[in-house]
């Protein structure tokens, strides 16, 4: 199964900045994924397995008034995600 490790999902937040997300946005983020990175998972590793990518994107787009993200940012967060699962 895949996973996105801390690192990946660092970067993916780099390329989400580099491609129009705010401060606030990237902030949000971190605050949707807190807990996710910080026990060991299933597997050993502290990463998000693609389940749990899965529900952080449909987190976002069911309660938009918890952050600051449009549909096409959740949109461009969701397509980063599953390219870093897909890696």
């Amino acid at each position: 199964m895949a996973n996105i490790s801390r690192d990946e999902f660092g970067k993916a937040l780099s390329t989400l900045r580099r491609n129009g997300l705010s401060d606030t946005d990237i902030k949000d983020l971190r605050n949707a994924t807190s807990g996710h990175f910080d026990t060991d998972g299933a597997f050993g590793g502290k990463s998000m397995t693609k389940h749990e990518t899965e529900n952080l994107v449909k987190y976002l787009r069911e309660h938009p008034s918890h952050h600051h993200l449009s549909k096409n940012q959740i949109d461009k967060v969701e397509e980063e995600l599953k390219e870093d699962l897909n890696d």
